[in-house]
């Protein structure tokens, strides 16, 4: 898995938190559906992420595979300011460790107009999101 334009030599897999924001008008809530073709944020996230060379193909699609949490869930049309998340990605850091803008802006540009990542950073280890 190769992120554009990155070379694979620096890509590591980080437990990153990310902070979402999205219009939820269109989506059966944040968290994936056990039923295939509904749509949700977290689906629509991991799409993305997958497309942008953040989660490989084996692990696409499986939460508990990228250890996905959130701290929050929201239900069928339900808006968020600023949801956080965690997930294992495969991301190549800044050498201060942050998650360059480019490759947030990366990220973003595989998501709807009405989903967007706002922030990503480093989480513990171990570190999850809980409800």
């Amino acid at each position: 898995a190769c992120m554009r334009g990155m070379s694979t030599s620096n890509i590591v897999k980080r437990n990153l938190a990310l902070v979402l924001g999205y219009q939820g008008t269109r989506y059966h809530g944040l968290q994936m559906a056990t039923q295939p073709n509904i749509p949700t944020v977290e689906a629509e996230v991991h799409k993305a992420l997958h497309a942008a060379g953040a989660i490989s193909a084996s692990n696409n699609g499986d939460r508990n595979k990228v250890k996905w949490s959130s701290a929050s869930r929201t239900d069928k049309g339900v808006h968020a300011a600023a949801c956080v998340c965690t997930v294992k990605l495969l991301v190549s850091l800044a050498e201060d460790g942050a998650v360059p803008l480019s490759t947030l802006e990366s990220w973003n540009s595989q998501l709807p107009s009405d989903i967007r990542i706002l922030a990503a950073l480093r989480a513990p280890k171990n570190g999850r999101a809980h409800t």
